[in-house]
């Protein structure tokens, strides 16, 4: 069960390196939608993606291990970049603090688990699982209102 859900140390391990650039504070932001920071140093952009809600990397630590998406199971997309790459999709926002019936993305295993987050001030709680959501993990990001790098070394937000 630890494997399964390694998805969020995943997060916070891969991508591609930062090429010294940072992007400027971000204005005060509540609910889930915003940047956010894992404990390994990552920072992921959640934002509205057609329709739904969507989270995106925007830079993971130097301790990547790697900057491919190699563990996929389709062969023809073990190539593509894990920068800027949408880890998370189809989340429902229930309401400012709450999106729900997503799919979280886990590069490291190649898997795809269910998902649900959950705002409370500058916390998210994130939480994967498969078929119901007590058989899951609960991560905890903190949201990021100061600078960090880049993976695809622009300033922008």
């Amino acid at each position: 069960m630890k494997r399964v859900f390694l998805f969020f140390a995943a997060a916070a391990a891969l991508c591609c390196t930062a090429h010294g650039q940072y992007a400027p504070a971000a204005p005060a932001q509540t609910g889930v939608l915003g940047y956010w920071s894992t404990d390994a140093g990552s920072v992921l952009h959640i934002d509205r993606c057609d329709g739904h809600v969507c989270i995106t990397i925007v830079t993971i630590s130097k301790k990547a291990p790697g900057v491919t998406d190699e563990r996929n199971p389709d062969a023809s997309l073990r190539s593509r970049p894990i920068c800027k790459m949408a880890i998370g999709t189809d989340f429902a926002l229930q309401d400012p603090d709450h999106a729900v019936d997503g799919k979280i993305y886990d590069p490291e295993s190649g898997k795809t688990y269910k998902a649900a987050m959950t705002s409370e001030g500058n916390a998210l709680h994130l939480r994967g699982y498969i078929g119901i959501k007590m058989f899951g993990r609960t991560e905890t990001w903190q949201r990021t209102t100061g600078q960090y790098a880049t993976c695809e070394g622009t300033t922008r937000r």
